[in-house]
């Protein structure tokens, strides 16, 4: 019964973390989303850390999960205006 419950937030997690609109949400909400994920997902009680705890955590699993896609993978189902608008604002934070 507890493996079923797994497979079932595991494919949860997998239809929502593959949906264009999670990766349209910002950032930072993503990251927390990650790392709420991450700490239930080893049996931690995500309570017990801060949200900056939480956030950091899904910082670094955003990270290492995009570290493992192509350039291709990474810009699928992005328009032109978008990866230009993203270029412009990093531009602009250099």
């Amino acid at each position: 019964m507890v493996s079923t419950y797994l497979r079932k937030k595991r494919k949860a997690f997998k239809l929502v973390s593959q949906s264009q609109e999670f990766w349209s949400m910002p950032y930072d909400l993503k990251c927390i989303f990650f790392g709420i994920w991450l700490l239930d997902e080893r049996g931690f009680d995500f309570y017990e850390y801060t949200p900056e705890q939480v956030q950091d955590l899904g910082e670094r699993a955003v990270k290492a999960y995009l570290s493992t896609l192509s350039l291709e993978e990474r810009l699928a189902g992005m328009s032109t205006e978008e990866i230009e608008a993203y270029l412009e604002q990093r531009k602009q934070q250099s």
